[in-house]
């Protein structure tokens, strides 16, 4: 997850701006202190949260990061509720991550440092989808779409 990284690039930011990183899930707060973040003054971490403060954690934040080091190939639960949520991602562009809508997600490197890191979470800021552009842009990658596409794979 890359959560020290993260916060070093949320600190770039708060030099700047008014930032926070949010942390949300199971153990994340001991997570977030053996890692020795738990206590930087803009970091906010919920531990085990039930579903309904996710999803509100999910609309509170401007922009979502999920980053992998490694991937084998493996799609994230949270990247499709998120997505559903209109929030802006950044994301490590390999594995399914590479696949999502550039319009969505903002890419970076699986190793991406600190700085590059705060100017991609600053480039998704601003790009915020909603309305009915958001749900053009969600619609192929919605379970139906899926039905349809494996549907036609297999008749053909």
């Amino acid at each position: 997850k890359r959560l020290a990284v993260l916060a070093r690039s949320v600190a770039d930011l708060a030099r700047r701006r008014p930032a926070r990183l949010v942390l949300a899930g199971w153990n994340m707060a001991e997570y977030a202190r053996r890692i020795g973040i738990a206590s930087l003054p803009f970091v906010e971490v919920h531990d085990k949260p039930d579903d309904a403060t996710m999803r509100r954690l999910m609309r509170s934040v401007d922009v979502a990061v999920q980053l992998r080091e490694t991937t084998h190939g493996e799609s994230s639960a949270a990247v499709v509720e998120l997505l559903a949520c209109g929030t802006p991602l950044v994301v490590t562009g390999e594995g399914s991550f590479a696949e999502l809508p550039p319009r969505l997600a903002t890419f970076v490197a699986a190793h991406c440092p600190p700085e590059p890191l705060a100017e991609a979470i600053e480039r998704a800021a601003k790009a915020r989808v909603t309305g009915p552009e958001l749900a053009d842009l969600l619609a192929p990658l919605s379970p139906t779409a899926f039905t349809r596409r494996f549907a036609e794979i297999v008749a053909a």
